[in-house]
């Protein structure tokens, strides 16, 4: 994937890789470009409930060493919501479960995570956002969190989010985007 990462006011462009496993974690490994000749590279990740976040200036001086009970926590959230890139992991038969909201949403649970996940889809079933609450890392309070999805692209069988814009705050007044990022190619083993 490929896309912008806010920090403070700044918009920072990314490329990046990520990693899913159902009911297990995700690894995300991006190269943040500064625009000023240094950039940071790193790795934000949670598996099997540990989070952490692993970055360093010019791959060489750390900047980000970051992990703990709060980290797990909200790691887990992140987990929760990026596994909309792997549909398989909404199926019943990795321990799924859905409850249905209305004619346009429906809660999911997974069984490694202790939010659950609304999932809003449109008039043709195609996915439009997903919201969660998450704790922030910041703040240490639980927040709303989600993605708006812009659109989405079949890839061996499966549809997926292709571009998404993601924030804190989301379905408020205080919606506040920080990350957005475009589908390049993606793969399922």
């Amino acid at each position: 994937m490929d896309g912008q990462l806010r920090l403070g006011d700044r918009w920072l462009s990314f490329d990046a890789e990520k990693t899913l496993a159902a009911r297990r974690g995700f690894v995300w490994q991006p190269n943040v470009h500064s625009g000023l000749g240094l950039g940071f590279s790193g790795a934000d990740f949670s598996v099997d409930g540990t989070g952490g976040q692993r970055f360093a200036l010019a791959g060489l001086v750390p900047i980000v060493r970051s992990s703990g009970e709060a980290i797990d926590r909200s790691s887990a959230g992140r987990f929760l919501a990026e596994s909309v890139w792997l549909p398989t992991s909404f199926l019943p038969m990795m321990g799924a479960e859905w409850d249905g909201i209305d004619d346009r949403r429906a809660r999911v649970t997974l069984p490694t995570v202790e939010e659950s996940l609304t999932v809003t889809v449109d008039g043709q079933g195609a996915v439009e956002s997903i919201e969660t609450l998450r704790l922030d890392g910041d703040t240490g309070e639980m927040r709303p969190f989600g993605a708006i999805v812009k659109r989405e692209r079949t890839v061996n069988g499966f549809t997926i989010p292709s571009r998404v814009e993601v924030g804190w705050g989301f379905g408020t007044d205080a919606y506040e985007p920080f990350f957005r990022a475009k589908l390049r190619e993606a793969s399922f083993h």
